[in-house]
C-alpha cells in the first residue's frame, strides 16, 4: 500500500510540472539591455546597466518563473542583513509609492509584491525565486533586473586601440519558458582617473626658504564623463529606469527619499560620492605641505577634501557633471625653513600617487561593513617637487701649467651680499675641479676645506694639475660662486713678462630657481640653458 501512494505521489508531480511546462512554452520573453553603463576599469563595485525581459503569452498553470542571472566577473552587489542581494527584480516597472517588498508584504495581499532581492549563488551569479506571472498593461509581463554590480577591475582595460571589453549578463531560467537574446552587454570597461603633476616650477633650493606662495600641482580628470558621480540625486533613486549617473542604484522609494539623500544602508545605496586620494610619500624633513580644503573644474564640478594624514589627502566629488570632462587643478603650498647645515629640508624628490578611494582587496560581494563603492589602486608613482642642493658650475676655458707657464686660480663665495633680499643664505661648501686635456689628473681634486661665504679660494694650476694644459670645471657646493683666471709665465721667477687674466664663465642650473632679479639689472629671467655671466 505504501509504495502504491508513493507511486501516486510521483505521478501526481510529473503532472503538475507537465501543466508548468506547457504552459511555460506559451510564455517568452525578449531580453534587451535597458541602459549599457560606462564603468571604470579601477571600480570594484561598477553600477551595470539593467536588463529588461518584456515577455508574452498564456500564463495559466504557469503561477511564478524563477531567474538567474550571470556575469562575466564577479557581481558585487551588497549583501543585506537577511542574506539576500540588492539585486533586485522589478515585476512592471512599479512607480515610487508603489513598490513591495517581502518586507512590507505583511500590510499588503502577497500577490501585490512586486520587488524581489536575489540570492547570491555563485560569486558571479545571482539567483530570483518565485517572480509571479501577472501581465501588465499591454497585456506584458515586464521583469527589470537592476542594481547588479560588476568588479570590471577584473577585465581591466582593453590594449590601446581595441574595443573596450565588455560586461556581459546572461539571463536563463529553471522553469522552462523561452527567452530570447538571453546575453546582453549591460557595460564598457574603460580607465576612469587620469593623473599627472606640474612640476616645471617645483623645484626648490635648498639654500633658500619657501613659503605657502610656492607650490606644486596635481591635474587630476576623469577618464569618460561619468566616472565620477555623485551619491545620489535625491528623487530619482526610486525611478525604475531612470538614468541616474550616480554611485546609488535603484532604492525602493518612501516619500522621505524623493526629497533627501537616504540614510547609509539603504538598500541600493552608495555609502560616499565618488572619492579620490593623493598620497604624497618621500617629504622631505622639514618640509609641510598643506592641501587645499576644496578645487573647482571649470565645468562647474567641486572636490572637497574630506581628510588629510599621513600624506593622504582624500577629495570627494560635489556636483558632478556627467554630460563633460570633470578636471581639478589642486595646488599643494609647499613651505621650509632653508638651512642646509642641518640638511633641512632633505633633498631629493617628493613623490605623488593618485587613485579612487577607498581601495580594498576585497573583490566579491560583501556585506554592509564593506563600502561602497570601492576600488583597486592602478596609480604609478609621480614627482611632485624636488629640493635641490645649492650649488655653482664654473667653467675656466684655458688653463696651463706648460712651457714656463702657470696659472692661478681664484674662486669667490659670494652667497654674502648687500643685497639680502635675494632669498639665498650665506653658505660653505668644498670646490670640485675636474680636469680636460694635456696631461689632466686622472681624477677631480677637492678643496680640502668649504670655502666659506665672503671668502675666496685660491691655487695654482702646478699644485693641483701639474703640467696640464687644457680646461677644468669647478663644482661647488654654493650659490654664487665666481671664478678668476691668471695666467703668467712670471710666477715665482723671472719670465717673458707675458700674462692673461679672464673670468670664469657660470653655467647656469636649470633645476635652479632664479634669484630674484635686483631692479635695473639685466637678470629678469629664469636661468638660461647655456653658458652665460649673469651671476
Amino acid at each position: 500500500m505504501a509504495d502504491f501512494r508513493k507511486k501516486m505521489l510521483v505521478l501526481a508531480s510529473l503532472a503538475v510540472i507537465g501543466a508548468a511546462s506547457a504552459s511555460a512554452q506559451n510564455f517568452s520573453c525578449n531580453a534587451a539591455p535597458a541602459n549599457p553603463l560606462q564603468m571604470r576599469a579601477e571600480g570594484i563595485t561598477e553600477p551595470a546597466g539593467d536588463v529588461l525581459l518584456t515577455c508574452t503569452g498564456n500564463t495559466p498553470g504557469l503561477n511564478f518563473i524563477n531567474l538567474t542571472v550571470t556575469l562575466n566577473t564577479a557581481i558585487t552587489s551588497r549583501l543585506q542583513a537577511s542574506g539576500l542581494s540588492e539585486a533586485a527584480v522589478l515585476v512592471n516597472e512599479p512607480q515610487p509609492g508603489l513598490q513591495y517588498t517581502a518586507n512590507n508584504a505583511a500590510t499588503i495581499p502577497p500577490q501585490v509584491q512586486n520587488v524581489f532581492y536575489g540570492s547570491q549563488t555563485a560569486v558571479n551569479q545571482v539567483t530570483f525565486l518565485a517572480l509571479p506571472t501577472t501581465l501588465g498593461p499591454g497585456n506584458v509581463a515586464i521583469y527589470r533586473i537592476t542594481n547588479i554590480r560588476a568588479n570590471a577591475s577584473a577585465l581591466g582595460v582593453a590594449p590601446g586601440g581595441a574595443l573596450p571589453n565588455n560586461v556581459i549578463e546572461n539571463v536563463s531560467s529553471s522553469t522552462g519558458f523561452l527567452i530570447i537574446n538571453p546575453s546582453q552587454t549591460v557595460g564598457a570597461v574603460l580607465r576612469g582617473l587620469n593623473a599627472s603633476t606640474v612640476t616645471g616650477a617645483a623645484n626648490f633650493l635648498q639654500c633658500v626658504g619657501s613659503t605657502s606662495a610656492s607650490a606644486f600641482t596635481v591635474n587630476v580628470s576623469e577618464g569618460f564623463a561619468t566616472a565620477f558621480k555623485d551619491r545620489e540625486i535625491p528623487g530619482h533613486q526610486n525611478t525604475p529606469g531612470d538614468v541616474r549617473n550616480t554611485e546609488s542604484m535603484f532604492e525602493v522609494g518612501v516619500p522621505a527619499f524623493t526629497t533627501a539623500a537616504s540614510p547609509i544602508g539603504q538598500v541600493g545605496a552608495a555609502d560616499t560620492a565618488t572619492r579620490f586620494q593623493i598620497v604624497l610619500t618621500n617629504i622631505q624633513n622639514g618640509v609641510t605641505i598643506a592641501p587645499p580644503t576644496s578645487a573647482p573644474s571649470p565645468n562647474g564640478a567641486i572636490a572637497n577634501l574630506i581628510s588629510y594624514a599621513g600624506g593622504v589627502a582624500i577629495y570627494e566629488i560635489a556636483s558632478a557633471q556627467p554630460f563633460s570632462l570633470d578636471s581639478f587643478a589642486i595646488t599643494f603650498p609647499v613651505s621650509y625653513t632653508a638651512s642646509p647645515s642641518t640638511n633641512s629640508p632633505g633633498l631629493g624628490g617628493m613623490n605623488v600617487a593618485v587613485s579612487f578611494n577607498p581601495t580594498s582587496t576585497i573583490t566579491v560581494a560583501s556585506p554592509a561593513t564593506v563600502p561602497i563603492p570601492r576600488f583597486v589602486d592602478t596609480s604609478s608613482p609621480l614627482t611632485g617637487f624636488t629640493v635641490t642642493a645649492c650649488s655653482t658650475t664654473l667653467l675656466f676655458p684655458f688653463v696651463s701649467n706648460i712651457a714656463g707657464f702657470d696659472t692661478g686660480i681664484a674662486i669667490s663665495n659670494t652667497s654674502t651680499d648687500p643685497f639680502g633680499a635675494l632669498g639665498a643664505l650665506p653658505q660653505s661648501g668644498t670646490c670640485m675641479l675636474t680636469f680636460y686635456g694635456s696631461g689632466a689628473p686622472a681624477s677631480p681634486f677637492t678643496t680640502a676645506a668649504a670655502v666659506a661665504s665672503g671668502t675666496a679660494y685660491t691655487t695654482l694650476a702646478s699644485t693641483v694639475a701639474p703640467g696640464f694644459q687644457g680646461y677644468m670645471f669647478a663644482q661647488c657646493a654654493f650659490q654664487y660662486g665666481h671664478g678668476f683666471a691668471f695666467i703668467t709665465d712670471g710666477f715665482g721667477g723671472p719670465g717673458r713678462g707675458l700674462s692673461q687674466g679672464y673670468l670664469a664663465l657660470v653655467i647656469p642650473d636649470p633645476t635652479q630657481i632664479a634669484r630674484t632679479p635686483v631692479p635695473g639689472s639685466a637678470h629678469t629671467g629664469p636661468s638660461l640653458p647655456g653658458e652665460a655671466l649673469f651671476q
